[in-house]
């Protein structure tokens, strides 16, 4: 019996390069199943476009369900992967572009390597006008090499951090289901804890996460990103409650997984000395949060290595230090 495939976008206002992004999914070499595209109350014509498209195109199996209220985009994905039927459900921004082969060659991982619950592939960035821009995305910790091509995951590292961006992402149905049945969609943040890193945890728990060493998709680069220094101070103070929620929950996050972990055939006993490490240092980052002093603070100079397990990277890791301090100082301005 075949499996099936299906691909779930999540839009909001994203009029300007969505076409583009339908045409290259429409375009694969193996179609995909079905198409779920999930829109979060879009004030422009993304909506209509979508529409105009699966009706110019005849896309009997390309549904468009429309948000009454605005969930964010994680559990605008989420959700709306509950409602898919597929085997395999990819992961589709608004703004990018799949190159023509990408459901084809997962469909071949999925069926040739062992025990996959998530592929991810690397990417190459291009700009507003579609012009590659920038290098290509780096190799993470790899526990196994098959023909050059394909990696397995580390999985004890992705219990920490996530690498893989969820664009870049295929999944299978069972890890889908699992995070519906224990609602762990309740611990996804917006600004810490996306639904990738959620997806791509569980399923390194459940199984085996690998990468393919070749771009699948062309992301694309905006020019709008405003800098910190520009926000309004009303935002910073909004910045600061999102990144105490996302730490509220990331903690709770792996709570949950030390507790439940019968749950996961990839769960070993090394797992609990790395959870309780993660969960003391963000602890400490909370309680610096929320109430505070530069004393905390300097103490957080000494567990900076740690900040590093958001980005893999130790300069981007400092730059959340950085953030830390920012974010607090401006919100305590907010409250006096």
């Amino acid at each position: 019996m075949k499996n099936k495939t299906s691909v779930v976008i999540a839009t909001y206002n994203g009029e300007k390069y969505i076409l583009e992004e339908l045409n290259s999914i429409k375009n694969q070499t193996i179609p995909p199943d079905e198409v779920i595209i999930s829109d979060d109350c879009s004030s422009d014509q993304t909506c209509e476009i979508i529409e105009n498209f699966i009706e110019q195109n005849k896309l009997q199996h390309w549904k468009l369900i429309k948000n009454e209220k605005n969930k964010g985009f994680s559990m605008n994905f989420l959700e709306a992967m509950y409602l898919s039927n597929g085997d395999y459900i990819f992961l589709a921004d608004q703004d990018d572009v799949w190159v023509e082969n990408k459901v084809e060659r997962f469909l071949y991982f999925f069926e040739t390597l062992n025990d996959p619950k998530s592929i991810g592939s690397e990417l190459k960035f291009i700009d507003k006008y579609s012009k590659e821009v920038g290098k290509p995305t780096k190799v993470p910790n790899v526990s196994f090499v098959y023909d050059k091509k394909v990696i397995a995951v580390d999985n004890s590292d992705n219990i920490i951090s996530s690498f893989m961006r969820g664009c870049t992402m295929c999944v299978s149905r069972d890890t889908i289901d699992f995070i519906k049945k224990y609602d762990l969609a309740q611990y996804c943040s917006n600004y810490l804890l996306g639904h990738d890193w959620l997806i791509w945890t569980i399923a390194s728990l459940l199984g085996n996460c690998y990468l393919y060493r070749d771009a699948l998709i062309l992301y694309r680069v905006h020019d709008t990103n405003s800098s910190l220094g520009a926000r309004q101070r009303k935002q910073l103070i909004g910045e600061l409650e999102k990144r105490i929620e996302g730490l509220q929950k990331s903690i709770a996050i792996h709570c949950f997984i030390m507790e439940n972990s019968q749950l996961f055939k990839n769960y070993s006993n090394g797992f609990d000395l790395k959870i309780k490490k993660c969960i003391r240092f963000e602890k400490r980052r909370l309680r610096f949060l929320k109430n505070g002093s530069m004393i905390q603070y300097i103490r957080l100079l000494f567990s900076i290595h740690l900040y590093k397990r958001y980005y893999r990277s130790f300069l981007k890791g400092v730059k959340v230090y950085l953030g830390d301090l920012l974010y607090f100082l401006n919100g305590k301005k907010g409250t006096d």
